[in-house]
């Protein structure tokens, strides 16, 4: 988010895309090689692991919305909801498919989506309430004249 905001989003957007080509491939090439030879379980194991390090990071569309975002949301409320999606996946794919708790992935899920919506909404009622508020005046009282 910090790079979007110093440099033109087509330059940042840019270099994601540069960058993320090497990776991308080297992911394909190791998975093509390694996948017929892991089970099915290191598999989600290992799947769980990347998007949950991915929680830690964002590209692409991500930028462009998070600009957007940027100037409608404070910071802190924007980092959590940009990373909870990649936490949730994260976990579902940990908690589903590399231990087989389907329940677990489920509850995870829901309350990841629930405290979401909580965030959303007390933010929203606080600046609300704040705009609702009359300014304070600045004539002094007769007391202090």
């Amino acid at each position: 988010m910090t790079y979007a905001l110093r440099y033109r989003w087509w330059v940042v957007l840019l270099g994601v895309a540069l960058a993320s080509r090497p990776v991308h491939g080297v992911s394909v090439a190791v998975g093509h090689f390694l996948g017929p030879t892991m089970t099915t379980r290191l598999m989600a194991f290992t799947s769980a692991t990347a998007i949950l390090i991915f929680a830690i990071l964002a590209d692409g569309l991500a930028i462009a919305i998070g600009t957007w975002l940027h100037q409608r949301l404070p910071t802190q409320l924007l980092h959590v909801l940009a990373s909870l999606p990649f936490l949730v996946f994260g976990l579902w794919i940990l908690f589903d498919s590399a231990l087989g708790r389907h329940s677990v992935a489920m509850t995870v899920a829901t309350a990841a989506a629930l405290m979401a919506a909580i965030a959303v909404v007390t933010y929203r009622s606080q600046t609300s309430r704040r705009r609702r508020m009359p300014a304070p005046s600045a004539e002094k009282s007769p007391d202090t004249a």
